[in-house]
């Protein structure tokens, strides 16, 4: 790719990242989409996520 090249697409990419961006910030800001629980230090806990059982994880390999 040539200079000219990498011009006219850089402002494609930055509008296509900030819109991206913006999608994902809106939702976080919606607390209705996801719950965080809080640990005794009042740290937030890792996301809970179901283990792969043998038959979940058959439906990967297709």
């Amino acid at each position: 790719m040539s200079a000219s090249d990498y011009d006219a697409w850089l402002p494609k990419l930055i509008a296509i990242t900030e819109a991206a961006g913006d999608e994902i910030m809106e939702i976080y800001r919606d607390e209705s989409r996801f719950e965080v629980e809080h640990k005794a230090d009042d740290s937030p806990s890792p996301p809970r996520i179901e283990p792969l059982t043998p038959l979940s994880a058959q439906a990967y390999k297709s």
